[in-house]
């Protein structure tokens, strides 16, 4: 057993439904990948969303690339995995990423090389994947691998509940930093997660 490893107890109803009901998930948080050697797997081949179930909870892994960067590919699929959990009528989700990241963001080679016509398709594709993300009825906790940079901050302030593993992943929107501009609708994402005096 490699990595530090996290029991979650998530709730497993409606955010609205009382009482709740906890089901234990153990994910070591450092690799994405779960303890228990008997979680059931759903995933297609070449899938950059790797989906599993265990105890009641489902546990989403992305895997897409090195550090886990967000395409309008990565979202569309994203979207669909969110539907297809949204009619199962699945308890909770448990959102990581794979490797030394959770998500670094926006996929910046792709907006280079599409130019402004990939943006126009990007950024909406991006803000309602968040919406939906935001929205889904289900409790949706970010375990938090790794790094998770500007779009993979975002994701994790979309979530209901956050936890980040200890060791060097950074999180933050460090376009703010150096003045880059970031959609508004993201930033309320953020400003609503983070205490005011930052």
């Amino acid at each position: 057993m490699s990595g530090l490893y996290h029991t979650l107890y998530v709730a497993t109803k409606s955010k609205l439904e009382e009482p709740c009901l906890y089901s234990r998930v153990v994910v070591d948080i450092h690799s994405g990948t779960n303890y228990s050697g008997d979680a059931e797997l759903d995933s297609a081949e070449g899938s950059m969303i790797h989906l599993e179930r265990q105890n009641g909870v489902v546990i989403l892994r992305m895997e897409h690339g090195k550090v886990g960067a967000l395409d309008l590919e990565f979202l569309q699929e994203f979207r669909e995995k969110l539907a297809q959990l949204h009619n199962e009528g699945t308890g909770a989700v448990v959102l990581t990423g794979a490797g030394s990241s959770f998500s670094a963001g926006v996929d910046l080679y792709r907006v280079l090389q599409g130019g402004n016509d990939y943006l126009s398709r990007f950024l909406p594709a991006l803000e309602v994947c968040l919406r939906e993300l935001l929205e889904f009825p289900r409790p949706i906790v970010a375990a938090v691998n790794g790094h998770a940079i500007a779009g993979g901050c975002v994701i994790v302030c979309a979530c209901d509940h956050r936890i980040m593993a200890e060791g060097t992943g950074r999180i933050g929107v460090t376009e703010l930093l150096v003045g880059v501009p970031f959609p508004d609708l993201l930033l309320e994402f953020v400003r609503a997660r983070v205490a005011s005096h930052h």
